[in-house]
Parts: structure tokens; sequence; C-alpha cells
């Protein structure tokens, strides 16, 4: 048994087919739309525990967390002041 492509390659979509139509449905590219939906994962998970930042970051997956936390503070202005403290 072969896993299924991804719906788009199915139809013969290339890769930057994908990214244009992504960029024209959300208004973010792929990058920007990762760090969009990591960042309110992280926002919910502030406001809904006491958790240190970094065990959050870790549950997420999230490798780099200090390169995360500059990500966070530019996007918000501060990291966990504000967010469930």
């Amino acid at each position: 048994m072969h896993a299924q492509p991804p719906l788009g390659l199915r139809g013969g979509a290339g890769g930057g087919y994908l990214s244009d139509l992504l960029r024209w449905e959300t208004g973010k590219n792929t990058q920007e739309l990762i760090h969009h939906l990591l960042i309110e994962q992280v926002k919910s998970a502030l406001l809904a525990t006491d958790e240190p930042v970094s065990a959050i970051t870790y549950d997420l997956g999230i490798e780099h967390p200090q390169s995360f936390g500059k990500l966070f503070r530019k996007k918000h202005g501060c990291y966990r002041a504000g967010f469930g403290s």
C-alpha cells in the first residue's frame, strides 16, 4: 500500500502554486502562517496555565524556544507579561 500524496500534488499542483494559493487565501506566506498559529497556541496556553514558557514551547514541539521568544516579543512587545502571569 502506498501513501497518498498531499491533495494539491495529486492534481499536479506544484509547491509554488500551493504557496500562492495559501497567500491568496490567508494573506500570509507559509512561514508567516505557521508562526501565527504557533503564537496563538502559546497565547492560549499562557492564559490557561502557570507553566513556564519553556515548558509550553517544549510541549508544542518548538525546537528553539529562544528564537520563538524573540518572534513572540516582536509581535506582542512582551513574552509572559500580560499573558496569564
